[in-house]
Order: structure tokens, then sequence, then C-alpha cells
């Protein structure tokens, strides 16, 4: 009888164990299982910072672009208009020969006369 009861007492004390053990090995699998969500949550949160600084960096690329068109285009149209500036002075300068020339040709005329 005192065997039977040591036996049981054995029984129930390895079954204890056993239940602790299911529990403790619970306990991990719950760990891991909220570690890998975790994890995985910090890596969607990553991918979507990186993208969010890809898509940063390409707008400014393309703002910075579009600065340097504007800039050569405004130089392009200065250029031109110091060109037609340019142009305009010489005519001017060469009808106003053409209009001493005329004059000087007018005088020596009046003066032969």
């Amino acid at each position: 009888q005192a065997a039977e009861r040591a036996a049981k007492q054995q029984e129930a004390a390895d079954e204890r164990k056993e239940e602790q053990l299911a529990a403790a090995a619970k306990r991990e699998e719950a760990e891991a299982a909220a570690g890998e969500k975790r994890a995985a949550a910090e890596a969607r949160q990553a991918e979507a910072l990186k993208a969010a600084v890809l898509a940063k960096a390409a707008s400014q690329a393309k703002h910075a672009q579009a600065v340097e068109q504007e800039a050569r285009q405004q130089e392009a149209a200065a250029a031109r208009k110091e060109e037609q500036l340019a142009a305009a002075a010489k005519s001017q300068e060469a009808e106003a020969a053409a209009g001493e020339k005329r004059a000087a040709a007018e005088v020596r005329q009046a003066e032969a006369a």
C-alpha cells in the first residue's frame, strides 16, 4: 500500500512536471511568435521609412533638375536679350554714321554750290 501511494505521488509529481514543461513551452512559443510579429512590424516600418526617404530624395532631385533647367533657360534668354541689344546698338551706330556721312556730303555740296 505504501508502495502504491508512493507510485501515485510520483505519477502526480510527473504529471505536474509535464504540465509545467508544457506551460513553459507554450509561453516560449507565444514569446517567439510575439517576437516574430514585432520583428515583422519593425521590418515593415523600416521598409516604409526607406521608401519615404527614397521618394523624398527623388522629389528633391527632380526639384533640383527643374531649378537647374529654369536657370539655364533664364541664362539663355538673357544671352539672347544681350545679343538683341548689341545688334540694336550696332544698327543705331550704323544709322548714326550714315546720317553723319549724309550730313557731311550735304555740307560739302552746299559749300560747293
